[in-house]
């Protein structure tokens, strides 16, 4: 089974503080070893300037050895600016859609949620309907950041994993990448578990109600009165046994303290025992209406009294609140100017800081189109080192091959350094008197199996000059032990034959001077 995974690693700042340091913890120590590098992997970092999202390909989806993951992890760039999720997944299912592969996954590592789409929930189902298993690593992380992981795991039929992002413990990150590893397995997570709801049991209580029910009466009648009693009797239950009431001893102690209360009115109406010089006492009967009448000048006196006292205190306040209202007033005023200069102050901030990102986005715009621009001039620097080393063991090869097939006829025109020719053998003619030749070979070594070869501008001259006597002979898989030979016997007549088509079979960068054929 041939799986194809690419990584995805958040540089943003939602990495800051040490939660980079635990992100490269767990992708060296937990999930490279989760990859089969003998079968297609890369490693993507993302972030974005202003509104350019850059998605940078650290190592090319392919067949790549460990270390190279291992080199660019510890190199991660320090994290900054925002974090487009989104950009990032559909880069990598574009590039996952040209794999042939029969599982393809996306495993992200992240601290946050998506800060210029908001979610990356549609890009996550993008890639399960192109049937790509999408798996979320999330580093430290707020609860709507672990809501989102969840979430997209589940959309993705991939694991959601969580990692502290202050201190990394070994423990906790290995037992969550495990459900990473059962995802990339194929085994389904395993479902949430939620706590046991507690019920509370009420216990039906035997009525004790002496009275007889009516024979005419129906059941469904008694049934509601039965339930609210059984209802009420299992409620009391409960709270006391839960310690928190006993309905029958808080009743008892209200119905206690109303009879207190009513006997302690009734005392004051009752006759009021007075005590006499000679110690005895006596019980006699007061007429309120008398001592009332007797104390109304002193009760008009401290009525006028308070009244007076009252003015004078709405008087005193009436100041007091006028002064606070001109004290406030001012106030306002102060903070309405203290808040108008800063907003303005503000204001232009908001306005120099809007100027200086306008200015970077015009900067990283001109970036990337000077790049552009930059891609088109390129020049292809070739390894000379290897082309030299390819173009002698081919010569080599075919030199040995030629002299078997044209004994003692077999001129090799570049034996001692390239002598710009147009071609690198001579086969000469039967009648040697004559000094003519009867083929010119062009030899072309390629180190795979690749059918496309490269003719110089001067061997392309050489073929048209000398069309019916132009050979090539390419020699493919050069790197094994048994090369393959192409034998083309005449250029011209490939080519116009369809054998032979002027174009490469595949994107490539041409060098100046250089002219491609494919084999077909």
């Amino acid at each position: 089974m041939k799986n194809a995974t690419d990584i995805l690693v958040d540089i943003s700042d939602n990495m800051e503080g040490n939660k980079q340091a635990c992100a490269k913890r767990v992708l060296l120590d937990e999930i490279l070893p989760l990859i089969d590098f003998s079968e297609i992997t890369g490693l993507k970092t993302f972030m974005a300037s202003g509104p350019v999202c850059l998605v940078i390909r650290s190592v090319d989806l392919g067949i790549n050895p460990k270390s190279d993951f291992d080199q660019k992890i510890n190199n991660l760039p320090m994290p900054n600016s925002g974090a487009p999720i989104s950009n990032a997944i559909r880069e990598s299912l574009g590039e996952l859609k040209k794999q042939d592969a029969d599982n393809k996954r996306i495993i992200i590592v992240t601290a946050g949620i998506d800060t210029l789409a908001g979610s990356y929930i549609n890009a996550v189902k993008e890639a399960a309907d192109e049937g790509v298993q999408v798996s979320v690593v999330l580093i430290g992380g707020t609860d709507s950041a672990k809501s989102a992981a969840r979430e997209a795991a589940a959309e993705g039929k991939g694991a959601a994993c969580f990692i502290a992002g202050d201190v990394y413990d070994t423990v906790s990150a290995r037992a969550e990448i495990n459900n990473l590893g059962a995802a990339l397995k194929g085994i389904a997570a395993s479902p949430v578990k939620e706590e046991p709801k507690v019920e509370v049991k009420v216990e039906p209580q035997q009525s004790t109600s002496n009275s007889n029910s009516s024979a005419s009466q129906s059941a469904s009648q008694e049934q509601p009165k039965a339930e609210s009693k059984d209802f009420i009797s299992g409620l009391k239950e409960a709270l006391k046994d839960g310690g928190i009431i006993d309905i029958d001893d808080f009743k008892q102690t209200v119905s206690s303290s109303i009879n207190q209360l009513g006997e302690s009115i009734q005392t004051v109406f009752e006759p009021i025992k007075v005590n006499k010089e000679d110690g005895t006492s006596s019980t006699e009967k007061v007429d309120l209406a008398e001592i009332i009448a007797k104390n109304k000048e002193s009760l008009s006196n401290i009525q006028k009294q308070a009244s007076e006292s009252i003015a004078a205190l709405m008087e005193s306040c009436g100041k007091a609140i006028a002064e606070l209202q001109v004290k406030a007033t001012d106030r306002i005023n102060e903070l309405v100017t203290e808040h108008n200069a800063t907003t303005s102050s503000l204001m232009k901030n908001s306005e120099e800081a809007f100027n200086k990102l306008s200015q970077e986005k015009d900067e990283a715009l001109a970036k990337v189109d000077q790049l552009i621009e930059d891609d088109k001039k390129v020049i292809i620097r070739t390894n000379e080192d290897l082309d030299l080393q390819v173009e002698t063991k081919s010569q080599l090869f075919l030199n040995a091959h030629l002299q078997k097939k044209y004994p003692g006829r077999v001129n090799w025109v570049n034996q001692n350094g390239d002598a710009k020719k147009g071609y690198d053998f001579i086969v000469d003619d039967h009648d040697t008197a004559n000094n003519t030749f009867e083929y010119v070979i062009a030899c072309k070594g390629i180190l795979d199996d690749s059918k496309t070869f490269f003719l110089r501008q001067r061997e392309w001259e050489a073929c048209v000059k000398n069309s019916r006597n132009y050979q090539v002979y390419v020699l493919s898989n050069l790197s094994s032990s048994e090369p393959t030979l192409t034998v083309v016997d005449n250029l011209m007549d490939w080519i116009t034959s369809g054998r032979i088509v002027p174009c490469a079979d595949a994107n490539i960068k041409l060098k100046a001077g250089h002219v491609v054929f494919t084999i077909k």
